[in-house]
Formats: structure tokens, sequence, C-alpha cells
């Protein structure tokens, strides 16, 4: 007599992850969609062509207005799909105005670019240019490099210490015709431009940095520059008062800060030298000990922070979208978007399968 007995067992099994949700797929669709109505924009000249340095109202806002939209379809997509994970990573690069001090006199005062620093609202910054897409920081070394300095002096959102920095500088407060308020020394008012480049999320950044400035006195002009323009234009002949720009950093600051790489295509965007700084840096690069390097950098990043040649803002990160079933991945930081992928072959799915078989007696 034959006894069949059917015994199931669950076993968990590794499938490569190749499929992609549904509504994703939608979702990048209309991605490809608006890319494709703004190259032809560009190429039309409708946006993305200046004029005298800058862009006309009405192509900055066609722009934006497409920018939002995706930005809004991806919001829909997060609200309405629960089996979408967003993974935030961490680029190697950060946001900040650097100042020209030999170009605008004003902005040799510590005084007076520590009050600039106070200024600046950086969590509207990260939530209105960014969507909340970055970090704010303080100084030029980032978390996960050595000498990262979590204890730096912050200059945190405060008017009412920015204008009395300012006052303490010999700038007073008074109205103009117009009755807007303005700072003077004498018969100087204190006018600073901010420049940056054609790009949505940095002209929403300056566009509050004018507004939180011109909060404290400080009469601010704006300067968008063209991609095509920006490095021959303006940062190889350093030829800005502010400039607000996201530099890509390696874990040796030399090529930022040292004076020797004050002039292009030295990367010292700040133009400035300091005799300590320069010391501290050469003497980092001659060490093999960790631990005597991390020294050196925190030492580095508190003369930065007590004389702010520069106003650290964000660290932009970047997020993308995975199925929430989709395991190992591990990454943390990455170079580029695109090295997200470098270890893909440990991606994986987690199934369930079935296996049956019978026991003859």
């Amino acid at each position: 007599m034959n006894n069949n007995k059917n015994n199931n067992k669950v076993l968990k099994s590794k499938k490569p992850f190749f499929t992609i949700n549904k509504k994703v797929l939608m979702f990048l669709g209309f991605v490809v969609v608006v890319g494709a109505v703004l190259g032809a924009l560009y190429g039309t000249g409708v946006i993305g062509k200046e004029k005298k340095s800058d862009i006309s109202d009405s192509q900055e806002k066609i722009y934006i207005q497409l920018q939002e939209k995706i930005n809004k379809q991806k919001k829909l997509v997060i609200e309405k799909n629960k089996n979408i994970r967003y993974y935030s990573l961490s680029l190697p690069q950060y946001t900040a105005i650097f100042f020209n001090t030999k170009r605008n006199d004003a902005l040799g005062n510590t005084s007076l670019r520590q009050a600039l620093a106070y200024a600046i609202d950086r969590q509207l910054i990260l939530q209105d240019s960014l969507d909340q897409k970055g970090v704010i920081i303080n100084g030029p070394i980032l978390p996960g490099f050595i000498g990262y300095h979590p204890d730096i002096k912050k200059y945190t959102y405060d008017l009412d210490n920015a204008s009395k920095l300012l006052t303490e500088a010999g700038w007073k407060e008074e109205t103009d015709a117009n009755g807007n308020k303005i700072r003077k020394k004498g018969d100087e008012i204190l006018n600073i431009t901010l420049t940056t480049v054609e790009k949505v999320e940095y002209t929403k950044a300056v566009e509050i940095i004018k507004q939180n400035w011109q909060a404290i006195g400080v009469t601010t002009n704006i300067e968008i520059i063209g991609k095509d323009r920006i490095k021959s234009d303006i940062i190889e002949p350093r030829n800005y008062d502010a400039l607000l720009f996201g530099e890509i950093i390696k874990s040796d600051p030399y090529p930022f800060w040292h004076s020797s790489q004050i002039e292009s295509p030295g990367a010292n965007l700040a133009i400035w030298a300091n005799k300590d700084v320069n010391k501290v840096l050469e003497e980092a690069r001659s060490l093999e000990d960790p631990e005597q390097v991390n020294k050196k950098y925190i030492h580095f990043q508190n003369i930065i922070s007590q004389y702010v040649p520069a106003i650290f803002l964000y660290n932009p990160t970047h997020t993308y979208p995975t199925d929430i079933d989709l395991k190992g991945i591990t990454a943390t930081r990455i170079s580029v978007p695109a090295d997200r992928f470098n270890r893909i072959s440990d991606w994986y799915i987690k199934t369930k399968r079935k296996f049956s078989w019978s026991i003859k007696e």
C-alpha cells in the first residue's frame, strides 16, 4: 500500500532584482517627457538664453514651473505608493557663499562677514530650493571625511545678532527715499552683488539670501550667469563680490584653502590668504598618523569659522526610489549619482518558493 504524504517546506531564496514598480515607471516616463520639453525649450531659445548676464522673468518662470511640476508628481507617487523606499546618499560636495574681499572692500571686515552669516536662514533654503534633499553644514569638511568637526562654531539664523554686528562695524541703519532699510558708513551705502550660476536650486537660494540680507539693511543685487559662461567670465577672473557655488571636494582641503590656490586654476574661491591656515594644511600633508591629521584639520576649521571667508550652506544629497522588497543596498555616500549602481550585483529580493515532493512506502 502506498501512502502519499505531501510535505511543503518554505524556503527563502535570493532573486536578482530586475523589475520596477509600475507607478514608478509611469513617474519616470513623466520625467522623460518633461525633460524633452525642457530640451526643446532650450533648443529654441525660450529658456536658457541670457541677455546681459541675466534671464528674463518669463523664461525663469517657465523653467521653475516645470521643475515644480516634477516635484509635485514625485510627492504624489510617494504618498500613493507605499511600496517605494527612498534612499538618500551624501554627495562629496558643498554649496557655499565665497567672498571676494579684493573686489568689495566692505567685505574685508570680519564682523560684517559674521553678520551676513548670522542673517541667512539655511533651513528655509534647504526647504525651498532643495526640497529638503540636503544637510545644513557649518564648515568645509563634511561628515565621513577625516577632520570633520561637529563642534565647529555655528552661525545659526539670528537677525538681531546680525544687526548688532553691523552696527558695531560702523554701518548705521537708515531709510532711503523709497522707505527701504539700508546701511551707511559716512556717505557709503553697504551694497553687495551676489552672483551664481543659472540653476533652479541656486536661483531660489540667492532670492532667499537677498531677502535675508536686506532684512538687516544690506542692499543686495543678484547676478545670474549662464552655465556656459560661469567659468570663463566669473570664476577664472574671480569677477564677483560674493559667489554662491558648489564645490566637489576631496579629503585634502589644501586645493581649496591654501593661498597658493587663489589664482585660477586654483580652487580657492574665497581668494583668502591666511598664514596660519597655510601652515596647518602644509603640516597635515606631511603627516601619516590619521589622528594627527584630524587634529590639524580641526584647527584649520576653527580658523575658518572665526574669520568667515565663506558661508557654508548645505551638503546636497541624492535621493532615489526602489521597491520596498529590494535588499542589499548598503551605500551611504557616492561621488556622482551613477555610483549608486556600483554594487548592484549585491541587490536582491527575498521570495518564498514552495517545493513539493511525495514519499512512497
